[in-house]
């Protein structure tokens, strides 16, 4: 019996390296948002919330404070996207975006990570995404279990991780780097949601 397979390749130096087919899809839409992967046209809006101190406050990073250092990370989850490593979407709301998404897959297990722009926090963009992604994954069929790690203090991320189900975990303490509130490292919760 014969199965159709779908390869995506990626031609380097006479030598075909097959690549796998992404797991998830490049757009995702909600009845309010679209979640689709990062263009250039987005640079100003993903700035803008990337270079807030406020927004960043919670993130593992530092806040960016080069438009084009951010889009040469951008760029750089491409690749990854393509790898089936790490999906990346924009969240975008009539036309503007407003924060984004991100999972990254390992085995049948992925991490989730997300945010919204100060502007638009308080509109349920946030979890509305998120759960149109963990619909995604549940839905791919591939991966078992997302975990998705904050801040303890970062009420607002474990308000949107809890209203999806997810499952908390527990706590580590002196855990999660947080470089735009301090330099030693902070307590996080642990959630997961499990599909199989």
């Amino acid at each position: 019996m014969w199965q159709t397979v779908t390869v995506n390749y990626l031609i380097r130096v006479n030598r075909i390296k097959v690549m796998p087919s992404p797991l998830l899809s490049a757009d995702i839409g909600t009845a309010r948002l679209l979640l689709r992967r990062p263009e250039l046209r987005d640079l100003d809006g993903l700035y803008a919330i990337y270079s807030d101190p406020e927004v960043a406050r919670w993130l593992n990073w530092m806040v960016y404070t080069d438009k084009q250092a951010l889009w040469a990370d951008i760029e750089k989850l491409d690749s990854q996207w393509r790898e089936g490593a790490e999906y990346y979407w924009v969240i975008e709301k009539d036309g503007l975006v407003v924060g984004s998404v991100a999972c990254g897959v390992k085995g049948h297990d992925a991490d989730l990570g997300f945010m919204v722009g100060t502007g638009y926090c308080g509109n349920g963009y946030a979890t509305e995404a998120v759960g149109a992604v963990l619909k995604a994954v549940a839905e791919c069929g591939q991966i078992e279990r997302v975990v998705a790690i904050a801040a303890t203090d970062n009420v607002a991320s474990i308000a949107v991780l809890e209203k999806l189900a997810m499952q908390r975990k527990g706590i580590a303490s002196a855990f999660m780097r947080c470089p735009n509130i301090s330099d030693d490292p902070v307590d996080a919760v642990f959630y997961t949601i499990n599909f199989h």
